[in-house]
């Protein structure tokens, strides 16, 4: 079972970066200097990094993460309107990598998020890769603050409409430490909260153990209940993943994630050619044009990450190049923030969320409101700007790493950290 079908048209999007439909009540918002003509600009630039304790080591794939590393961004204007964005920084010096670019950001007369962007990814071309993940969440920081000044919720701003998202929980995880009774367990509870799609983690690593896990959980699940399975990347060549893969043919799966990383486009489009089921990819790509490589490959389900592919200026274009019928979007996590971009692309068929109760995403530590999840489906309030309610003093106590740049010292830039020896 599919996920979703990929018929339904995508919003254009204006020069100006805000998504153009037919039914859209806000306009574009110029961001211009202070300094002449009292339009805004950008004087502080904060972030924090927290690292926040899992029950246990997370093992995906090869790769193991004994925290969960948020970085939180907090961006300040010259009327006080402030904007927020969160990531992982998934083992990069995401936070050098902010205090590089917070001082550009004070040189700009149109902060306008797509003109940022744009800029940027032009100025720091040669390192790009380094920066983009922080230039991701400037540019949701810049789209929060935008849609805060037009009063507008952030979907609303982006061109859409309160529509019934399916929610895509993740099962799986810890399997090592807590076992397939336990994995089992918590997919009943999935279904009984109202998903009507489920991620399951396999390790990739001995099949007969994987499938054997696979069937128990399709066993267990109701017929309108979409399965996908995610690999992490485990598969070390292409025959072994084509393998793999032909081994699942026949569990009705909606997809296969991450059977190699999505930057090794080549590998991921051969398997996608070469097996029956649904290839998912695209999390963890530098551009938005990689979804367009994808896509042409065979990839039918893009997993579309806002918090690392350049923000919603570049992510809301490249899903709009996506043929009609050729794939549909899935994004990578970050509910709070794709909830927005799924309001505003109709070829957003499912956003994925990690429970609270997983304990695989300890985010709710610096939250002040649990998910606003309801029958599987995410019920965010709407009001201004990007709904992501962050406990700033949590935030704070939890940080083990801090960025302040302020307009009138960005020659003597902060950049300090604790010392937890």
């Amino acid at each position: 079972m599919r996920i979703g079908d990929s018929t339904a048209p995508p919003h254009p999007v204006s020069e100006s970066g805000l998504v153009a439909t037919a039914s859209s009540t806000p306009s574009p918002i110029t961001h211009g200097s202070s300094s002449a003509d009292g339009r805004e600009t950008v004087t502080r630039v904060e972030a924090w990094c927290c690292a926040l304790q899992m029950p246990y080591p997370l093992h995906l794939g090869a790769i193991t993460y004994r925290t969960r590393d948020y970085v939180v961004l907090r961006v300040t204007t010259s009327t006080g309107t402030q904007g927020t964005a969160v990531g992982y920084t998934r083992g990069t010096p995401l936070m050098a990598a902010l205090n590089s670019l917070a001082g550009d950001l004070f040189d700009f007369e149109d902060i306008s998020p797509t003109s940022v962007h744009r800029t940027l990814r032009r100025r720091y071309a040669p390192g790009w890769a380094a920066l983009v993940r922080a230039a991701s969440l400037i540019d949701i920081a810049l789209w929060d603050i935008a849609s805060r000044t037009a009063g507008f919720s952030l979907g609303a701003y982006l061109g859409g409409s309160d529509r019934d998202i399916p929610l895509m929980a993740v099962a799986g995880y810890f399997l090592d430490q807590r076992g397939p009774a336990r994995v089992l367990e918590e997919v009943n509870e999935f279904v009984e909260a109202g998903y009507d799609a489920v991620k399951l983690i396999v390790p990739g690593h001995e099949l007969q153990k994987d499938l054997r896990l696979v069937e128990s959980v399709a066993s267990i699940l109701p017929r309108d209940v979409a399965l996908g399975i995610d690999f992490h990347g485990a598969f070390p060549d292409l025959d072994y993943a084509a393998a793999y893969a032909d081994a699942f043919n026949n569990q009705g799966l909606a997809f296969i994630e991450d059977p190699f990383p999505s930057y090794d486009s080549d590998l991921v489009t051969a398997l996608a050619q070469q097996t029956s089921t649904s290839i998912a990819a695209g999390e963890d790509v530098t551009s938005g044009y990689a979804y367009d490589t994808l896509v042409r490959g065979g990839v039918e389900v893009i997993r579309a990450d806002v918090t690392a592919s350049g923000g919603y200026s570049e992510v809301l274009t490249a899903i709009n190049r996506i043929p009609m019928g050729a794939a549909t979007v899935a994004p990578h996590v970050w509910p709070h923030a794709h909830q927005p971009l799924a309001q505003a692309q109709l070829n957003v068929r499912a956003v994925e969320v990690i429970p609270h109760t997983t304990g695989a995403d300890p985010i709710d530590l610096i939250l002040t409101a649990p998910f606003p999840i309801e029958d599987g489906r995410w019920r965010a309030p709407s009001e201004p700007g990007l709904w992501l309610p962050v406990d700033w003093d949590r935030v704070r106590a939890a940080a083990t790493e801090k960025v302040d740049v302020s307009a009138g010292s960005r020659l003597n830039r902060r950049h300090d950290r604790k010392d937890h020896s």
